[in-house]
């Protein structure tokens, strides 16, 4: 076995394994309403947590776990059940309301962690109970940009005057 096929080979298990990660779910084709092994209600979305362990899903940050930052997480949401995961391993759970629209949240009233063993072994010098930390934290809304006003162009005035040149 030469060194190029060695590099070749772990190489092409790494885009196969990248591909299966970060390629966005889609729900299978179903020919009868029986055999779909996911409701077609239920969305699972794949979500990247950022360097304090939030998902940001529909203008709300959502808590998964701090020492999973920048790891991939799926998302279900399930009626008015959302459940944040990591290989198949549920982080988090909320309960959901939603706006007349039936598609963004108007709040998420409650919140609930998980044991899991991705819990950080160093412990927390105190706890935090709802008060100092959210779980669940809505994001601003979308500001229209403001347009910018040209500014005139300054006009440049001479330092000093030419003095007049004598005639003789």
């Amino acid at each position: 076995m030469s060194v190029g096929s060695t590099c070749r080979s772990s190489c092409d298990h790494a885009m196969r394994i990248k591909d299966k990660l970060f390629r966005r779910w889609s729900p299978p084709q179903c020919s009868r309403p029986g055999d779909c092994p996911v409701p077609p209600q239920q969305d699972r979305l794949l979500r990247r947590l950022d360097w304090l362990g939030y998902a940001h899903f529909r203008r709300w940050k959502l808590y998964g776990e701090e020492t999973l930052a920048r790891h991939p997480t799926v998302i279900w949401l399930h009626g008015d059940a959302l459940t944040v995961e990591y290989q198949e391993t549920p982080l988090a759970q909320y309960t959901v309301r939603y706006q007349p629209d039936k598609k963004h949240f108007n709040a998420v009233p409650e919140a609930r962690r998980f044991e899991t063993p991705y819990r950080s072994l160093q412990g927390r010098l105190w706890e935090l109970d709802e008060t100092l930390w959210h779980l669940a934290k809505r994001l601003p809304e979308y500001a229209p940009r403001k347009k910018q006003r040209k500014k005139p162009m300054p006009l440049q005035l001479p330092l000093l005057e030419d003095p007049p040149v004598a005639q003789e």
